[in-house]
């Protein structure tokens, strides 16, 4: 089988974590840690796919929440192969 390779996304608005400028998310491929660790976790599967996608990024879940609503549809998007199906729990679709 072979891996996946992470994604780059570039954002039309970047965060701030921290001290620092980021304007794109590497993500990676999940594994099933990941997949294990969202079980359990309450909330909304929009919430699911914040606490993925900072495991995946290595971006903190309190910057992510500032995305912009464009990058997060593009990020869900661009990104399925990695992200399993918590996207399609959060309201990502295929592209028209």
């Amino acid at each position: 089988m072979v891996a996946v390779a992470p994604v780059t996304i570039p954002l039309t608005s970047p965060l701030t974590v921290g001290e620092a400028t980021v304007d794109a998310l590497t993500i990676r491929e999940a594994d099933l840690a990941d997949l294990v660790a969202l079980e359990g976790v309450a909330g909304s599967p929009m919430i699911r796919f914040v606490r993925l996608l900072s495991r995946l990024s290595g971006v903190p879940e309190d910057s992510l929440v500032k995305l912009r609503a464009t990058d997060l549809r593009r990020i869900q998007v661009e990104a399925a192969t990695h992200l399993g199906n918590v996207e399609e729990e959060a309201g990502a679709t295929s592209p028209a």
